[in-house]
């Protein structure tokens, strides 16, 4: 129902297309994404089915990314504990290559495995965020296979490790130098650790906490869903791996919040080049 709404709510983008392409006879394409994940087009042409199923998700593309939230520093946190075994595992690895494909070469990026310690996705990054550009998504991506499951999780000392990571990082005025988030990836959270956010988020810049529980069957989630409200960010309870990307994907327009208050000014916003392929028959 909300794609059918948006789709009858976009249909005068069609008379400004037209618009603009009278203005200027040089525009090859014009695209319109919806949060909902239809794709406007002009011009258009006739959909043909094809098999297998074309899934391309306008939203994941870096145009569409880039101007639907601002640069941001991502700290990922992906609970390796000894419950996160078998699909908890697959499905925990399936939300970090969804978040990974969301970001841009203006954003910033680690990942830290925890169970009773902490460790770099990888060596070489240590405890520095690098650039999400194509080359470090792969070699993050490649190294989401190595991970090795045992013992309890320590959320405290993770949670703390992601803020001094974030914080420094600031310091330095590296990175985007605009939003920051936590991602947590966990099947629970049994305790509460409201003294490490009492301590480090704090005005006037506090960092966003998006947390992504993962089991189909959960004592408790209070604390891990609090963690998020609490600290502006948004829960997502996943089950199976055919739910990941959408949602996934809601952390996009609670990140562009800052943006959608400016009323007064909307910034244009300039992706990176988003060329035609040429196919040979």
């Amino acid at each position: 129902k909300n794609v059918i709404k948006a789709i009858k709510w976009s249909e005068m983008l069609d008379n400004i297309f037209d618009s603009n392409y009278k203005r200027d006879p040089s525009l090859l394409w014009q695209y319109f994404c919806s949060s909902t994940g239809f794709l406007r087009q002009f011009p258009a042409t006739k959909w043909k089915w094809i098999d297998p199923v074309d899934l391309y998700d306008c939203r994941i593309r870096h145009w569409y990314i880039g101007a639907a939230n601002s640069p941001k520093d991502v700290i990922i946190l992906i609970d390796n504990s000894g419950s996160m075994m078998g699909q908890k595992k697959d499905i925990a690895r399936h939300i970090v290559e969804n978040i990974l494909d969301t970001l841009t070469a203006n954003d910033f990026v680690n990942i830290f495995t925890f169970s009773d310690q902490i460790d770099d996705i990888l060596d070489c990054f240590g405890e520095q965020l690098v650039q999400a550009n194509s080359a470090n998504i792969r070699v993050i991506k490649e190294s989401l296979s190595k991970i090795v499951t045992n013992e309890l999780a320590n959320f405290s000392a993770a949670l703390t490790k992601a803020f001094d990571t974030l914080y420094a990082f600031r310091d330095e005025h590296g990175g985007a130098n605009c939003n920051q988030a936590i991602m947590l990836i966990s099947d629970g959270l049994p305790i509460i650790v409201d003294d490490v956010f009492d301590f480090y988020n704090k005005p006037p810049k506090p960092v966003r906490v998006f947390t992504y529980l993962i089991g189909r069957e959960v004592p408790d989630v209070t604390n891990i869903k609090n963690l998020a409200c609490d600290n502006r960010g948004y829960y997502v309870h996943l089950s199976t791996h055919a739910e990941v990307r959408e949602q996934v994907l809601e952390y996009i327009p609670v990140m562009a919040r800052p943006l959608v208050l400016n009323r007064t000014h909307h910034p244009v916003i300039f992706s990176q080049i988003y060329a035609d392929v040429i196919v040979s028959f």
